[in-house]
């Protein structure tokens, strides 16, 4: 923000939900002195961005509202129903192969992803009405159950601002074991039916996002699912691990793909409008995937070969994305575990001569 005099005030937010001005030389690009909190309690989403903007004469325009939200139980009409009482900071629900257990990132108050705060994994058991801690230490995300849901790997922050992958027992009987480190970042989603298998996304420098599948445990050489200079991502195997879907690039926006699983094969279009985090259905029979703020079911047919027979919106609601596989599907086919933000509803809240309240606290 300039003051009419060459210099002015940089104005940046923290995902703590401060906005803070740090003043600035326009001239010469940089910062001349400390930072200093103008404005606190700033609405911030589970992406980690704050939704706000200040124009030239002092009007602060802002989202109102709070970055909790509901863990809840949706059926394929929309009908939410909650999985736990407390709202909180949710993200990225796994169901158990079982049904019975959910898995859960969980953000301490004030922190955003797991890229910039604390965040571990909770656990959901549904029969037990329990709610626990998962992980302790570090920041653990991303998790995926193993097949026979003895297991729950998951992404682990290292030193470097990288990411491992860990696994550890599911009933709490083991402390987290390294699974599998490499250059890079790798994130898990998934097994194939033997358990022999782990399939996970990959990021190396400031290449594509890309597809990946070792052989754990002790598995040092990964190999690529596909070949390719687009980012492919978010990858979720058929019930009897002979198709892959994910979602690719590719054709200039995100779409969802499904191909033959090592493969060779050919690759299919299951969305053809934008499509995101893909899951299929435990029958085998049916893919679910998000179109914004839209869930669509598509029924299809793998043999004798893969084809899309018929795509139906089930529900169009504002459950949050969060820019991962944010949801999940239990084994019924009929439910999916989603995160709904508390203010789904929440309007846009403005503040006039905000301005001059700038210039007071920057000078202070």
């Amino acid at each position: 923000m300039d003051d009419g005099s060459g210099g002015g005030s940089l104005l940046f937010d923290d995902i703590a939900g401060n906005v803070l001005a740090v003043p600035f030389d326009n001239g010469r690009l940089a910062i001349t002195g400390q930072a200093v909190t103008v404005l606190q309690g700033l609405y911030v989403r589970q992406s980690d961005l704050g939704f706000w903007q200040v124009s030239r004469n002092g009007t602060l325009v802002q989202a109102g509202g709070s970055a909790d939200a509901n863990l809840v139980s949706v059926s394929r009409a929309g009908e939410a129903e909650p999985l736990v009482a407390e709202t909180g900071r949710y993200r990225r629900p796994r169901v158990s192969p079982d049904g019975n257990r959910v898995v859960v990132e969980v953000a301490a108050a004030g922190q955003g992803s797991t890229a910039n705060g604390t965040v571990d994994l909770w656990m959901v058991n549904r029969s037990a009405g329990t709610f626990n801690r998962f992980t302790f230490g570090s920041t653990n995300g991303d998790p995926a159950w193993t097949r026979d849901g003895r297991r729950v790997a998951f992404a682990r922050l290292a030193k470097d601002g990288s990411f491992d992958i860990y696994w550890q027992p599911a009933d709490g009987s083991g402390s987290a074991e390294l699974l599998y480190e490499a250059p890079g970042s790798q994130w898990p989603y998934g097994f194939t039916p033997d358990g022999k298998t782990m399939l996970f996304d990959e990021m190396v420098g400031g290449a594509p996002i890309r597809i990946a599948t070792v052989t754990v445990p002790g598995g040092k050489s990964a190999k690529l699912a596909m070949e390719s200079g687009f980012s492919n991502r978010l990858g979720e195997l058929s019930p009897d691990g002979k198709w892959l879907a994910y979602t690719s690039t590719e054709s200039g926006r995100t779409e969802v793909y499904v191909r033959a699983f090592p493969g060779p094969g050919g690759k299919w279009a299951v969305s053809n409008n934008g499509g995101d985090q893909v899951l299929w259905n435990p029958n085998g029979r049916e893919l679910f995937y998000r179109d914004g703020a839209k869930v669509i079911a598509v029924s299809v047919s793998t043999s004798p070969t893969f084809e899309v027979l018929k795509r139906t919106v089930l529900f169009d609601d504002r459950f949050a994305t969060a820019g991962t596989l944010n949801w999940d599907v239990f084994p019924d086919g009929n439910h999916f575990v989603m995160v709904r933000p508390v203010d789904r509803d929440a309007k846009l809240v403005v503040t006039v001569n905000w301005l001059a309240e700038l210039k007071r606290a920057a000078k202070k």
